[in-house]
This record gives structure tokens, C-alpha cells and sequence, in this order.
């Protein structure tokens, strides 16, 4: 059994490769209502579980990416779990709602280097006594696209709610998050009335997804747990190409010449990205599912 190791990296997207997948959307909160037009403004909070890698996608909306400092950014997330203990007060603008679990990213950087900062996930002991990366450091695979509005944030779903705490395949949770740059609050997505549950079972689509209808790469088995075969029907020869980890670093590059066959059986549990690039355009994307 592979175990899923997530690196931290950031890294700015071209396309639509996060957005292919399944969101479900948690939370909204109204455009503009930031305290400071220069730090992020919530407006979506969504998720997407990934049930072949067991791994969580929270994707938060801002309407101002582009137009910010993206070399300090912030991101909270507050998660209340049933009979999960001991609590904290939700970070924000309200702060009387209960939770158990926050997930911090806050961050100073040039993309596409990785960011530094406070990256982890504590609960209520840790973040009462400061320590905001007190089960978790490091732990999170954190992407931004400028031209979606997005930022992604990717973890095992065990590092944010364990076994014991889901008590099986569902559970209903409570969600919130708070934007702004790495020192400073800036707006809220709250909503006390809304929920969120977590089906362990549901199981989306998770073959490859591609950008355009007719693909001219295709990839089986999909998932995978060892070996990937790659096959092309009206490529030129010398079109590359490029395989991206979990958290976005290249870690393949070939030239198209025949049917290849990648061995992946020492890769870790996640979900890759296989680009194909044709003179210097990229034609497609394909989502790898390793397990």
C-alpha cells in the first residue's frame, strides 16, 4: 500500500486542470466586503474529494487575485467536527462559533518558488497555545491561478479528519475560512447555518479529464498502480510530454516517437497531471490517478 506524501509547492496554473474535477461549493460571501481592497476578498469556498488518493481539494474564490500582492497571501480554514473535543473560536470578523481543526497558510514568496510561512494543520490546544502547525507542518499541496481567481489547497484527508473521527463513511461537518495576506485578516466565508458532509463513499469520475473534446493522447489504466501507457493518434513526432507531481514540480519530460509505457509503481498515492505540449502550445491535460 502506498502511503500519499504531499510536498509543499505552489505554482501558477495554466488551464483548467484543478478545475476539472468535482467541486462542491461550501460557502459564498458577497464581492467587495474585504476591509482592504489590496488583500484577498472571499467570495467561493468549495471542495472536491478524491477518492482514489483519499486526499481533499479546498479551492477558495477571490475577486481580486490578479490584482494583489501574490507574494503574501493568507488563507484560514475552521473545522468543526462532532465530538471532536476541545474547541476554538472561529477566526474573523465573528469569533463565537465553535471549531476543532484549522488549517493555516499563511505565506511570503516569489511563485513560482515555494513559499515560506506557517503551513500546517493544529487543533484547539495548538492554536491555544500559539502553535498553529501542532499536528501537521508542511503537509499541504497549495496551487494559485491569477487567471481562474483561484487558490487550491490539497491535503490527505486523514491530516484533517482522521479515521476515528469520520466514525465511518459520512460525516457532517462545519466549515469556515478567513482570506488576507500573511500578517493580516481581511474578510470572511461564514455561514453557521450551512453543512458540509463528507462521503467517503461517493466516488466521482476520476478517469482522465481533458481540456479539449477529441484527445490525441490516451492514457490507460486510469487510475494506476503500476504501469502507464501512453498512446497517440495525430501527433507529430517530437511533441513533448511533461508529467507534474501532486504539488505541481515536473518530474517527467519525454519526446513523443512511439507507444510508451512509464513505470509509476514507485510513485506515491496522488493525483498527476500529464501535460502535452506541441511546439511550445499545450494541447491537452490528463489527470493520472496513482494509487
Amino acid at each position: 500500500m502506498k502511503t500519499i506524501i504531499y510536498l509543499f509547492s505552489i505554482c501558477f496554473l495554466i488551464g483548467t486542470q484543478l478545475s476539472a474535477q468535482t467541486y462542491t461549493t461550501l460557502l459564498t460571501d458577497q464581492s467587495g466586503d474585504g476591509s482592504n481592497a489590496m488583500l484577498l476578498d472571499g467570495t467561493e469556498l468549495a471542495v472536491s474529494y478524491e477518492p482514489a488518493s483519499d486526499s481533499l481539494w479546498f479551492r477558495i474564490a477571490v475577486n481580486n487575485l490578479s490584482g494583489i500582492n501574490l507574494n503574501q497571501l493568507g488563507v484560514n480554514l475552521m473545522i468543526n467536527i462532532p465530538g471532536g473535543g476541545a474547541t476554538f473560536n472561529f477566526w474573523g470578523q465573528t469569533n463565537t462559533a465553535p471549531y476543532h481543526k484549522l488549517l493555516t497558510f499563511w505565506v511570503t514568496g516569489t511563485a513560482p518558488s515555494n513559499y515560506i510561512g506557517t503551513i500546517g494543520i493544529s487543533n484547539a490546544a495548538g492554536v491555544n497555545g500559539s502553535n498553529y502547525r501542532n499536528l501537521h507542518s508542511n503537509n499541504l499541496s497549495a496551487r494559485v491561478s491569477a487567471a481562474e481567481g483561484y487558490i487550491y489547497l490539497g491535503m490527505k484527508r486523514t491530516d484533517l479528519i482522521t479515521d476515528a473521527e469520520m466514525g465511518g463513511d459520512k460525516i457532517t461537518l462545519k466549515v469556515a475560512a478567513a482570506v488576507g495576506s500573511n500578517t493580516v485578516w481581511n474578510d470572511d466565508l461564514y455561514d453557521p447555518s450551512k453543512n458540509w458532509e463528507l462521503d467517503k463513499s461517493s466516488s466521482p469520475n476520476v478517469t482522465g479529464i481533458n481540456v479539449v473534446e477529441e484527445a490525441k493522447v490516451s492514457v490507460y489504466p486510469n487510475p494506476v498502480s503500476d504501469v502507464l501507457t501512453i498512446r497517440y493518434t495525430g501527433v507529430e513526432v517530437g511533441t513533448k510530454l511533461t508529467l507534474r507531481s501532486p504539488a505541481g514540480r515536473k518530474i517527467r519530460e519525454s519526446r513523443i516517437g512511439t507507444e510508451e509505457n512509464w513505470d509509476l509503481s514507485d510513485f506515491p498515492a496522488g493525483i498527476y497531471l500529464l501535460e502535452v505540449h506541441q511546439e511550445g502550445q499545450l494541447l491537452e491535460y490528463h489527470r493520472i490517478v496513482v494509487f
